[in-house]
């Protein structure tokens, strides 16, 4: 007896069945493949449309790109928030984004050219002005945070508001990389805070625990500091700036 006729013959219908199964199989796995790879399009596709809404409100395009921790955490907080409606989804993940920035944004930021860190602070206060004017609760949150909602607010804010992204954006580009530049002490800036800025006792009540003061009065201390720069000696201006965008603030 040959080897051939030694081996078991499968049946007809045994063949078919075994190559209807494999088809199915197949099948089944390619749909899971396809359900798969659109569930993680359409996660992807909501990540870029909520960190599109975010970098609206706080700068951080250029940090994404540079820190990858960064990245994660904002994807993260977006995924975690999936199924609610997106505007509120990214104003959740806005709270992680601003501890991004200061995390990632303050040491460029030091490092920035005078002319750079200036114009940071000059959109500062064109936005801090434009709020105290308009709205008392959105400059308070814009006074701690260093952000704001932009959405809420219409769209002469938006330009307002666009000119200090776009500022604090040069900035960082301008000082990522670089050695950070020296700062002023706490005693020399609680000293021009004083001497030159005219704080009272509420004033540095409202600096120290604003969680505790009205929305107006932490508004009238941003706008206090926003006005104040050209009453500080001149050598002393700079570093304020420096010092208060990277150190101080938000409060």
């Amino acid at each position: 007896m040959n080897r051939d006729q030694k081996r078991p013959k499968i049946g007809r219908f045994a063949l078919i069945r075994i190559v209807i199964l494999t088809l199915l199989l197949a099948g089944l796995s390619a749909y899971v493949l396809t359900q798969f790879l659109q569930s993680k399009n359409r996660e992807n596709d909501e990540v870029d449309r909520v960190r599109g809404r975010i970098e609206q409100s706080v700068f951080l395009g250029p940090i994404l790109e540079n820190e990858p921790d960064a990245k994660t955490s904002i994807r993260d907080a977006i995924l975690s928030n999936l199924g609610i409606d997106e505007a509120e989804n990214a104003k959740r993940a806005v709270a992680i984004a601003v501890g991004l920035n200061r995390r990632y944004a303050a040491p460029a930021l030091r490092a920035a050219d005078d002319s750079n860190i200036l114009s940071v602070w000059l959109t500062r206060t064109e936005t801090v002005l434009w709020l105290s004017d308009k709205n008392a609760e959105a400059c308070a949150v814009f006074v701690r945070n260093g952000s704001i909602w932009p959405a809420d607010l219409g769209k002469d804010f938006k330009e307002v508001y666009q000119r200090h992204l776009d500022a604090q954006k040069t900035a960082y580009l301008d000082g990522y990389g670089k050695q950070p530049r020296a700062i002023l002490d706490e005693a020399t800036f609680s000293t021009l805070l004083l001497g030159y800025l005219g704080f009272g006792d509420a004033d540095i009540a409202v600096f120290e625990e604003p969680s505790s003061k009205s929305a107006e009065d932490i508004c009238a201390v941003g706008v206090t500091i926003a006005n104040g720069l050209g009453n500080l000696p001149e050598q002393h201006q700079v570093p304020f700036v420096r010092h208060f965008l990277t150190v101080q603030n938000p409060f």
